[in-house]
């Protein structure tokens, strides 16, 4: 319990420290607040996910949500900050994205109860989850994204 609160204070102190620090210090030129906000959150991210401090869901919903309030034309700007991004471009492109994939987190016998009961019995092998649960994310995972570039949010 401890590391993990060590671990989450750390991803939050990196986080802001992205946040508030010049976009010159970047080294990328012509970067905006926009893009900077948006790079300290997809940094945020990617480390919630690393570290696995919070359930991958609970990492994917505090993104979301940091996104349409940091970032989107509905949330909270600052004069000059960049071209924001339409909070439903937002919405369509991550969360329905991350609810297919949520949903199809069938990989490993402690991804949902049902699997761990499965695997439980002993007639199930994990390998086998395994290979079923990859090919149903990948295949799950390809159709979510055709379906949202064919039907936009």
């Amino acid at each position: 319990m401890k590391k993990k609160t060590i671990l989450q204070v750390l991803v939050v102190l990196i986080t802001i420290v992205l946040w508030v620090i010049p976009t010159e210090w970047f080294g990328i030129d012509g970067l905006t607040v926009i893009q900077q906000r948006t790079l300290a959150i997809f940094v945020f991210a990617a480390l919630m996910w690393l570290f696995e401090i919070i359930p991958a869901w609970a990492t994917s919903v505090t993104t979301i949500v940091a996104l349409l309030f940091a970032v989107s034309d509905k949330g909270f700007l600052i004069e000059s900050a960049g071209t924001t991004v339409s909070y439903r471009e937002i919405m369509a492109s991550l969360i329905v994205y991350v609810a297919i994939c949520c949903s199809l987190a069938m990989t490993l016998p402690i991804s949902t109860p049902p699997n761990a009961i499965a695997s439980s019995t002993g007639l199930v092998q994990t390998k086998d989850m395994v290979k079923v649960g990859l090919t149903l994310g990948i295949i799950g995972g390809v159709l979510g994204y055709i379906l949202l570039r064919i039907f936009p949010f």
